[in-house]
């Protein structure tokens, strides 16, 4: 899967000069906003220096006795039941038997191979298995979080990325501390609790001036409002910038609950230098910094990380999704709380350029039965996890996988700034999309939901909608 060496070259070329661009238009993007100056990250960092002062300690990851505070989001909450030994060394076992025998065999170029494993994994009893685990764990509580994107705006190359730089076709933006507030307020609307903030890669330096001006924000503004946790699912960073990041957010509220996340995108080391190649300013080339992430974050003082995988970027999904489990697994033995790991399949998105290798469309006869293989074998392998499924598939297929998955995105409206453009019925050109999504409405989904027996849990109390109106109303509607 290496380029050419021309290729390559021309590529580093082109890197160089959108990089000389592209990267003051990100400083500037972080310092446009009243008050937002470098000082900001040296200021975070005189904080830490006083909150962390005691806590340099030499380990792997980080004290495995961190003191247990009040949060304003605990997923302990979510599972219903105590640990089952039982009913987990069967399913575990189950997951081991059938990975050894069909991990190398399943091939996303091979439909026969997709149909062939999934009809074994019916006759073996593995899909009432799964579902058994998640209803022991979850019952049929389906959980939910919005998405919101504050900037794509992209130091990186990702092949498989429409904010790649060689793939964007379209005029970057980038929120103010005020349209991101609003736009969250407006995902707040649709009763979510819980926000998966994500946002294109820029330097540190300055991501971390524009996080000391909007997080302080989100968290005085939205807090009220019902925001309990945000998902962070942003760039890798050094662990003295995530200590940063949770300085700035212990200033203005330590129960505020944040997760660090990052998808590894692809564990197949050749297919990930591949697409994700080096760029001048960017670190996502570097495979191994990028898997450490979590163990960074967590020693840093993240509340919780997170994990996932693009299927659709190498041809075996068996092996990525092992490897996967090899990744959760040795980080909860270093003492990590890892919440939710996601399992979504690249696609390619209409009218920007990206690159999938190994693309299953979601209207191809063989995905359905891939997606649920995939996810059934993933809640065997760790029951207790909360598994996210997403609107990246079709309702009729996370019909099928709420069978084994206990969270879900829903309304999601991928592209920079679409939650509050929707709110105000802004119309929007060509702009960045992550991805094609099948986007339900939140008070239609709950109501269908409810109909094959599973309670959607969001807030979408008339009190609570009022007051999230009325400051969506004061941020961006007033004077």
């Amino acid at each position: 899967m290496e380029a050419p060496a021309e290729e390559n070259k021309g590529r580093e070329t082109e890197f160089a000069r959108l990089y000389e661009t592209l990267l003051p238009e990100a400083q500037a993007a972080a310092s446009t906003e009243k008050g937002v100056q470098d000082s900001v990250v040296e200021d975070s960092s005189t904080i830490v220096q006083h909150i962390l002062t005691d806590s340099k300690k030499e380990n792997t990851i980080e004290d495995k006795s961190r003191p247990i505070k009040m949060k304003t989001y605990n997923y302990e909450a979510e599972v219903l039941n105590p640990e089952d030994p039982a009913l987990n060394a069967e399913a575990g076992a189950a997951f081991s038997r059938f990975v050894e025998a069909w991990a190398d065999k399943v091939d996303l170029r091979d439909p026969a191979s997709i149909e062939a494993a999934h009809e074994a994994a019916s006759e073996a009893g593995l899909f009432s298995l799964a579902e058994r685990a998640r209803d022991y764990y979850f019952g049929k509580n389906v959980h939910t979080y919005g998405v919101v994107y504050l900037s794509d705006l992209c130091v990186e190359g990702c092949e498989f990325c429409p904010a790649g730089i060689h793939n964007r076709e379209y005029k970057s933006r980038t929120l103010s501390t005020k349209e991101l507030v609003a736009d969250i307020a407006a995902v707040l609307l649709q009763g979510h609790e819980k926000v998966c903030f994500l946002q294109a890669n820029w330097k540190e330096a300055a991501f971390l001036a524009k996080v000391g001006h909007w997080l302080p924000e989100v968290i005085k503004t939205c807090g009220p409002l019902g925001l309990k946790e945000l998902i962070l699912n942003v760039q890798t960073l050094s662990e003295a910038g995530y200590r940063k990041v949770f300085a700035i957010r212990d200033a203005v509220d330590p129960a505020f609950t944040i997760q660090v996340r990052t998808f590894q995108e692809t564990y197949d080391r050749e297919a990930y230098a591949a697409l994700i190649p080096e760029a001048k300013g960017g670190v996502k080339h570097d495979f191994t910094q990028r898997r450490d992430t979590q163990k960074v974050a967590w020693k840093a003082g993240a509340d919780s990380v997170g994990l996932g995988v693009l299927f659709g970027l190498s041809p075996k999904p068996l092996e990525e999704l092992q490897k996967l489990i090899e990744h959760a697994k040795e980080l909860q033995s270093e003492g990590a709380k890892v919440v939710r790991i996601c399992l979504p399949t690249a696609h390619s998105v209409d009218g920007l350029k990206t690159s999938i290798p190994f693309d299953l469309p979601t209207s191809d006869k063989d995905y359905p039965h891939f997606a649920e293989l995939v996810y059934s074998l993933a809640r065997l392998a760790l029951p207790e996890m909360n598994w996210v499924m997403s609107e990246r598939d079709p309702a009729e297929v996370r019909d099928q996988l709420v069978k084994y998955a206990s969270e879900t995105t829903v309304g999601v409206h991928p592209g920079v700034g679409d939650n509050l453009d929707l709110f105000l019925a802004k119309e929007r050109g060509l702009h960045f999309e992550q991805a094609t999504v099948y986007s339900e409405e939140p008070d239609q989904y709950v109501e269908r939901m409810a109909k094959s027996g599973y309670t959607v849990k969001m807030d979408a109390s008339t009190e609570r909608r009022e007051k999230i109106r009325n400051t969506i109303h004061s941020l961006v509607l007033v004077g």
